[in-house]
């Protein structure tokens, strides 16, 4: 096995004429696009590489080196493969990949079908921000731009850090000196997650991964590896998700509010910044899902963004299964999936195409010391607007802001595997699922009114949106804990082909009575968790579930009940 520190040595014998056969430790070698391939450094030894021909860039990482888990960047060096290697000795050309040269082709790309079957995922901003992690009841994430302004952000820093302190100083604070990628993939594959988003890079600008051109640009370390944690972020959880069956996700924002070339001369920054930095981050790391944003702030022809996505389908190793959200520009919000932000449940019915709601467990996405314990929902209201996302046809992205130091703080982990167990009984009714004609059944009484004056407020910059949709759209005040008069959501409904899925948030008493679906003669009705087929029967359009009283003896707290119904329409 060649020694990773001698890596410089092997490719400098490569490209002065060293034989194929003296490049021991080559284990695979694997197309990314016309111009790029992977030599993965591994223990075994592979002589027939003849094949492999001169001209531009081939990227080499390590994939079971030590060196890989501390940060070891990916070198260039000048060499190309038109064949593909594989690991059973022959060679392959190239597949046919369609080349997406239309803008048509890219909006009408089927979205992948594993994406629409898994439901949920964690979402995860880390960043600088993590340090100060401080806002008022708003995003933490953006506590750089909140500091800029008069109110409570601004005031916190001063009488903290000092007016002096600069933001660029807390990069040195953000140790990571828990932070174990393993640890964090056990638990969110106990909480039956199916996919995980990093924030690979924010709005701040650092990058979790080691990329020259943010240091550069900032004029001191401005990434994981050169500062902070002095670690590869993105790579060690990449490889931790992976290792759990999870398909990885990485967060990039195609611009930076503060970025002193991006103040100066936004086409300059996108074009010799943003762009290169972003094929860096996807060509290096190849994830499964391209979640970008930033999209309020340009147009798709100011971001290039259909160049992005067609380089997207030429270079990544598996495009059938490639997922990538809409947020590409002001202009067009139709490629990819849909994206909403504590927002879905204002108009679900709209919601027509694949989509996902992405939201924090409080108000917040970066970990906020100063939310109150009010402000986070128990694993009930998660459990419960897990199910309703789902019974509009629509993922759950559910956001964890880690600790400074790399923790996930102990109530968000009690919340994720609250989950998780909810997830291993009911399971069934939420992964794979689609939804049913009618999604929710309604009790009488008044539903909620939306008041549009709230929002779209331009001076609170989205706060007075998202409290008044907190506030008044909150899960429990729709479900279990109704104002006086207040109409409720009694089922929600998901399907698997002929089967029904009816989740009610309470568990009923001697009855469930089901509108909205229409039993057949072979019909049968399981409590799931329990094994026990139930009596029913219908009349007028009502099916009614008899629910023995010790039923719930079978059965424990579950947050939500899931009833079974097979052979139903």
């Amino acid at each position: 096995m060649i020694s990773f520190l001698l890596l410089p040595i092997l490719l400098l014998g490569y490209e002065s004429g060293m034989s194929a056969k003296e490049l021991n430790g080559i284990r695979d070698v694997q197309i990314r696009s016309d111009r790029i391939v992977t030599l993965w450094l591994g223990r075994e030894s592979i002589h027939d590489i003849e094949k492999l021909k001169e001209t531009d860039n081939y990227l080499i990482v390590s994939s079971d080196d030590s060196n890989y888990r501390k940060g070891i960047r990916p070198v260039s060096v000048s060499c190309f493969a038109k064949a593909s290697y594989s690991p059973r000795g022959d060679w392959q050309q190239p597949p046919k990949i369609d080349d997406y040269s239309s803008i048509e082709q890219l909006r009408n790309r089927p979205i992948p079908q594993w994406w629409q079957d898994a439901k949920f995922g964690i979402y995860i901003h880390w960043g600088v921000y993590s340090v100060p992690s401080f806002a008022d009841r708003d995003y933490a994430e953006w506590y750089k731009e909140h500091k800029q302004r008069t109110g409570m952000s601004r005031e916190f820093h001063n009488r903290v850090y000092g007016e002096e302190f600069d933001y660029l100083d807390f990069a040195e604070m953000i140790k990571a000196e828990f932070f174990d990628a393993d640890d964090w993939a056990e638990l969110f594959s106990q909480a039956g997650a199916k996919y995980v988003v990093l924030t690979a890079k924010h709005m701040e600008g650092f990058t979790l991964w080691p990329n020259a051109q943010a240091s550069e640009m900032y004029g001191r370390p401005w990434n994981s590896v050169e500062t902070g944690p002095r670690r590869d972020i993105v790579a060690e959880l990449s490889e931790s998700v992976k290792n759990k069956g999870m398909e990885m996700g990485l967060y990039y924002v195609m611009y930076e509010a503060l970025n002193p070339l991006y103040l100066q001369d936004p086409e300059k920054f996108i074009n010799q910044y943003s762009i290169p930095q972003f094929k860096e981050l996807y060509s290096t790391y190849t994830p499964s899902i391209v979640w970008v944003d930033g999209s309020w702030q340009h147009t798709t022809s100011e971001y290039r963004s259909y160049e992005l996505l067609q380089w997207l389908m030429k270079t990544m190793p598996d495009t059938t299964n490639l997922v990538y959200n809409n947020r590409w520009g002001k202009d067009d919000y139709e490629i990819g999936h849909a994206t909403t932000e504590y927002t879905y449940m204002l108009d679900p019915s709209s919601l027509t195409r694949p989509w996902e709601e992405c939201r924090g467990i409080g108000a917040s996405f970066g970990f906020n010391r100063n939310e109150r314990f009010e402000d986070y929902n128990t694993a009930q209201e998660l459990i419960l607007i897990l199910a309703d996302v789902v019974s509009h046809g629509g993922n759950l992205l559910l956001n964890i802001g880690p600790t400074c130091d790399g923790r996930i703080p102990i109530f968000m982990r009690e919340r994720l595997l609250e989950i998780g167990k909810w997830l291993e009984i009911n399971g069934e009714a939420i992964y794979g699922t689609t939804r049913h004609t009618v999604p929710t059944q309604w009790s009488k009484g008044k539903r909620i009114d939306i008041n549009p004056a709230l929002l779209d407020d331009p001076i609170t910059d989205g706060i007075a949106e998202r409290m008044y949709i907190l506030e008044n759209f909150d899960i429990s005040r729709l479900t279990i804990n109704p104002l006086p008069g207040q109409a409720v959501k009694e089922i929600m409904f998901t399907r698997k082909n002929n089967t029904v899925y009816a989740i009610t948030p309470l568990f009923p008493r001697k009855e469930l009575v089901v509108r909205h679906i229409k039993p057949s003669r072979n019909t049968k009705v399981t409590l799931l968790g329990t094994g026990r087929e139930l009596k029913w029967k219908y009349r007028k359009g009502k099916m009614r579930i008899t629910v023995p009283a010790d039923l719930v003896l079978d059965i424990s707290f579950q947050h939500a009940y899931v009833f079974r119904i097979t052979e139903a329409q």
